[in-house]
């Protein structure tokens, strides 16, 4: 089974519309202070994902990331 381990860079501001939709191997992520929005469906479908961090400086979190 594939573990997915993605380093979001620093210098991303934005998470589009359906970024990681379907990476059902994706346990956790981090998600750098640098991003300033996160859209709808960025995480949709992804049924493995059991940690999400968000540092505190993310301003927008749109009201369907994760379906």
């Amino acid at each position: 089974k594939k573990v997915w381990i993605y380093k979001i860079q620093r210098k991303l501001k934005t998470f589009d519309y359906g970024a990681f939709a379907a990476h059902v191997d994706l346990k956790s992520i981090t998600i750098p202070g640098s991003v300033a929005e996160i859209d709808d469906r960025a995480f949709y479908n992804c049924y493995g994902l059991q940690t999400v961090i968000i540092q505190r400086l993310v301003k927008s979190i749109n009201e369907r990331v994760f379906n």
